[in-house]
């Protein structure tokens, strides 16, 4: 990967934990693109320019946090071997 194209991936990391982090204190409805690019360090456009609009930006971060959710509920609780095996 060229280093444009890794500072690209890093910049859509950031926003969609940014977005994460911050739907974990607010409403949908009270998320400002503003407060997002403000925790991820980057531009509203640089945000838009990446998801379109802010209704798929919050899709797609709740879609991950659902997903690191349930990977999280179906890893073992240290020490079941029982449950590594399945």
């Amino acid at each position: 990967m060229t280093t444009r194209a890794l500072q690209a991936d890093a910049s859509r990391e950031r926003i969609l934990a940014a977005a994460a982090f911050l739907m974990k204190t607010h409403f949908r409805s009270d998320m400002r693109l503003e407060d997002v690019a403000a925790t991820a360090e980057v531009s509203v456009q640089t945000i838009l320019n990446k998801f379109g609009s802010k209704a798929e930006l919050l899709d797609q971060a709740l879609r991950r946090f659902i997903s690191q959710i349930a990977k999280g509920r179906r890893s073992p609780e240290p020490g079941d071997t029982v449950g590594a095996i399945r």
